[in-house]
């Protein structure tokens, strides 16, 4: 991000607003509905594997979420 957007605007900045916002938001969801279940994994090995997950999940909200401030 240091030379501004890693991709160029071929359309309404409006649009793109919206579409890393949904993005952002879908995130969210990914991160919140398996810490849900996590009670009922039943090895530490599915643990360890959607924490890892989870760590994805969060650098992706936190892209979409720049690109929109950007």
């Amino acid at each position: 991000f240091k030379d501004g957007l890693p991709f160029d605007l071929k359309r309404d900045k409006l649009l793109y607003i919206y579409t890393f916002s949904l993005l952002a938001q879908l995130e969210v969801l990914a991160i919140q509905v398996p810490l849900r279940f996590e009670d009922k994994m039943s090895t530490p090995q599915f643990k360890q594997q959607m924490r890892a997950q989870l760590l994805d999940e969060i650098f992706h909200g936190m892209v979409f979420t720049k690109i929109v401030y950007m």
